[in-house]
């Protein structure tokens, strides 16, 4: 795990922390949570309450999960310019 620390919800999403909606019935809900728990280069920061679906069936939760590595797939550091032929 990272030593990086918590993630301030004042101070907005540090680089490389991205949360995570997730959708469906109770127990795939729990299923993609997992998922997410055991993938290399994800860290699981926070993990909300179940919520029942507003307009459909179901629950959602949310997941921060922080990047443990820059080095993953499709990747893209949000300071270099994006695509583009050069």
């Amino acid at each position: 795990m990272s030593g990086s620390g918590p993630v301030s919800r004042e101070a907005g999403l540090a680089p490389g922390v991205v949360r995570v909606r997730v959708s469906g019935a109770a127990g795939d809900v729990d299923v993609v949570a997992a998922v997410f728990g055991g993938a290399d280069g994800i860290e699981v920061v926070e993990t909300s309450a179940r919520y029942p679906n507003r307009r459909d069936p179901g629950e959602r939760l949310y997941l921060t999960v922080r990047l443990a590595t820059r080095d993953l797939p499709g990747h893209r550091d949000p300071a270099e310019p994006s695509g583009g032929a050069g």
